[in-house]
Formats: structure tokens, sequence, C-alpha cells
């Protein structure tokens, strides 16, 4: 087989990855923009920080547990740790939606009598 340069069959490279600080920001916007779609609306500034909070450790949850020299503590703490952003996230998300739908009632509804047609 010739060598690339005497005019053989060029060699594929692989592309080095990404350094991991760009691959933790990427994760990082990813997260946020799936989690601001969760809302359902334009998010107040307490869900925007509890979007950017989740969204910040769930990516590094997902980088430790993909790094070989992270110890299980730290595997299991910044999981958990994740897990209780992205619960306090939902319930956030919950109360603020129950707030939102239940809408005033009419003095009919709250008298009891039926509208007149």
């Amino acid at each position: 087989m010739l060598s690339p340069l005497l005019g053989g069959p060029k060699i594929s490279t692989v592309e080095p990855p990404a350094k991991p600080a760009a691959a933790l920001a990427d994760r990082v916007r990813y997260d946020k923009r799936v989690f601001a779609r969760g809302t359902g609306r334009t998010p107040t500034s307490m869900l925007k920080l509890a979007i950017a909070r989740a969204a910040q450790l769930e990516a590094e949850a997902e980088a430790t547990l993909c790094n070989p020299l992270a110890t299980s503590n730290d595997k299991v703490r910044i999981t958990h740790a994740a897990r209780i952003a992205r619960r306090d996230l939902a319930e956030m998300i919950a109360t603020r939606q129950r707030e939102q739908s239940s809408a005033p009632l009419t003095l009919e509804e709250m008298l009891g009598a039926a509208p007149d047609p």
C-alpha cells in the first residue's frame, strides 16, 4: 500500500474532540432551551435562575459520569444535586401553571346560581 505522500489513498483523520469547557457550555445552553420550553411561557427571573442552575448541574453531572477519573462519591453527589435542581424546577413550573390556570370565579359561580341564557 502506498503512503499518502506517494499518491496512495488518503487516510481519514478524526477530528479531536472539542474542549471540555466548550462542550459543557454547549450542553448548558441546550439544557436551558429544553427547560425553558417546558415552562410554556416567558419565564420569570426566579424561573430563569432555576433553569440556569438545573442546566448547569445537569451538564456537570453528565460530564462527571463520563470522566473515568471521577470517584463514585463525586458521581453520586453531583447527580443528586442535579436531581434536586430538576425537582425544584418542576415544582416551580407546576406552581406557576396552577396559579395561571385558576381563573377568577364570576359572581354567579360564587353564589351558585346558574347564569341567565
